[in-house]
């Protein structure tokens, strides 16, 4: 299991016990209880065949992510503390919550004090099954919301170059009627902003010792709204794929999904829970 070591403001990340920087002794700025809870990342093990909104039968093959860093926060999702609010005071629900954006908890996200925070990466297969395992420090407390950062993975993380240079990679077949393209090609998701974030992610539970949060990818919900039209016509590669390219309209379609949250977890990119320790 990889161990973190964290304070409030700064972070240390030790990987088999070997610190990759120089240890600090701290404490919490917030007086806060520390503990240590068990974070598992992956993939859902049913997200490898899917139909998009367009009528398109897909089945993937290899679908990797990069992952990380990852900040459990305490608020709740903007529209969650929306609809918390009573009915009667929706002129002050207007004025408090900003209004929902295409995609809710991008550019507006609040999320208050830090409960846990890892500061490292992993390249997510989300089609294989299993979750991975990595020990990270917190600060006692309840929890509502975590923040996934997909930012480009450092060349020492293992299956780095499985993705190619891209933040995300994706090879599969897609069929609508007698049309059948296989595909291959990834995206790179464009540092303006907060598009390297997905911000909001609903994490209900109380962080403290022992506790686990299971954050799992739904490549399913990055297809939705992908037309595999667009490849329709456009010569093969060596390998007898069409290849996805960087600018086109399914890149940006899949940028979209990367970072989408749905009402459900079927059409969200990513859902949390968090499992209070057995006592």
């Amino acid at each position: 299991m990889t161990k973190s070591r964290f304070c409030l403001g700064y972070s240390v990340i030790i990987v088999a016990g070997a610190a990759s920087a120089s240890s600090v002794a701290c404490e919490p700025a917030t007086g806060g209880r520390e503990v240590e809870v068990e974070l598992r990342v992956g993939g859902s093990t049913s997200a490898s065949t899917f139909a998009t909104a367009s009528g398109w039968n897909v089945t993937l093959e290899e679908a990797l992510v990069v992952v990380g860093p990852i900040v459990v926060y305490e608020n709740l999702p903007v529209l969650a503390r929306a609809s918390a609010l009573p009915r009667a005071a929706g002129w002050v629900r207007d004025l408090l919550v900003p209004p929902a954006h295409a995609h809710p908890g991008h550019g507006h996200f609040n999320g208050g004090t830090v409960r846990a925070e890892w500061m490292g990466q992993t390249v997510v297969d989300v089609l294989h099954p299993g979750l991975q395992d990595i020990a990270i420090p917190g600060v006692a407390g309840s929890a509502g919301s975590l923040t996934i950062h997909l930012q480009p993975a450092a060349p020492e993380v293992v299956g780095a170059e499985r993705l190619e240079g891209n933040q995300v990679w994706l090879v599969g077949l897609a069929q609508r009627d007698d049309v059948i393209l296989p595909f291959r090609g990834g995206i790179v998701i464009a540092p303006e902003g907060d598009r390297r974030k997905i911000q909001g992610v609903s994490a209900v539970g109380l962080v403290d010792e022992g506790a686990r949060i299971d954050v799992v990818v739904n490549a399913a919900a990055w297809f939705l709204d992908v037309d595999f039209s667009e490849l329709e016509g456009q010569e093969v590669g060596a390998d007898g794929r069409h290849q996805i390219v960087p600018d086109g309209a399914i890149a940006r379609s899949l940028e979209v999904g990367v970072r989408s949250l749905g009402t459900a977890r079927e059409t969200s990119s990513v859902w949390a829970d968090i499992e209070e320790a057995v006592r």
